[in-house]
């Protein structure tokens, strides 16, 4: 299937008329016709746009392949870090999961169309649990269909009701890709008031929430997710549970050294196995 999505995007782009796909016929083959009508192209690219929306994952499996090679952690410069500092650990719209005041902060970008933001979503979301050295921060980062900046404004939203927690874990659940009636639906079920809900998707605070996360975004040259930022660094793509953990324990180690305050014995759950 991936052949046949990639051949498709061959003939959109014209990429057959690429010296290296123009090789020359055999003498006696009929001449083929290479070139498509306006009418043909369109049709082509119906049929890419069709099967994409309906299969947003087929992207993160391309970015994926054409980042292959490249390293998964990227630190990010000091400049740009403490400029963007308050926008990364400050943000008063971005949820955070775990203590306020925790010294370990692991800030999680994410997608509710996103396959892999799903399989990350219990890694990320266990780290805080019985940890008070370790929180987590989301920034809401849609960028795979339109559905997702749905599914973002309304979990931002439902915190005005005190329940972006509970929708943020029932949107991870639902298979992707997600409709509005999917979102509105999981509103529902978890008490919130849609009425209510809808006028808070509309806010200030929501659009700017958002805003300031594509900004950020850019500045951080991120442009998948899931992402994940601890420390100065950045890791790309999802992590298993066991690499996660070890990255923080990193930041726990580097607290040592530089407070002199060890945060390990204040945790009291064993290190996951890798």
């Amino acid at each position: 299937m991936k052949y046949s999505l990639l051949s498709l995007f061959c003939l959109f782009l014209g990429i057959f008329s690429c010296p290296a796909f123009a090789q020359e016929a055999p003498k006696e083959a009929p001449p083929v016709a290479t070139a498509f009508s306006l009418q043909e192209r369109s049709e082509i690219e119906q049929i890419i746009r069709s099967y994409l929306r309906d299969h947003p994952e087929i992207l993160f499996d391309m970015v994926k392949e054409l980042q292959t090679g490249k390293s998964e952690r990227n630190k990010i410069a000091d400049h740009i870090f403490y400029k963007f500092h308050d926008d990364l650990f400050k943000s008063p719209m971005s949820p955070v999961l775990g203590k306020l005041d925790a010294p370990i902060t692991v800030i999680h970008f994410l997608d509710y169309n996103c396959p892999y933001c799903k399989q990350m979503y219990s890694v990320v979301d266990h780290l805080p649990v019985g940890d008070d050295t370790v929180r987590v921060v989301y920034k809401e980062f849609p960028i795979i269909a339109p559905s997702s900046e749905v599914a973002a404004r309304a979990a931002l939203a439902a915190a005005f009701q005190g329940k972006y927690l509970a929708m943020h874990s029932l949107l991870m659940h639902l298979r992707a890709p997600l409709s509005n009636r999917d979102i509105m639906n999981a509103a529902k079920n978890i008490g919130l008031d849609i009425d209510k809900l809808k006028e808070d998707m509309k806010s200030p605070q929501v659009e700017e929430e958002l805003e300031r996360t594509r900004n950020l975004a850019e500045a951080l040259d991120i442009s998948q997710t899931p992402i994940t930022v601890i420390e100065q660094n950045i890791y790309r793509g999802a992590l298993s549970k066991g690499r996660l953990q070890d990255y923080v324990n990193e930041a726990k180690t580097n607290y040592r050294l530089k407070t002199g305050q060890s945060l390990f014995s204040l945790s009291p759950l064993p290190i996951p196995e890798k």
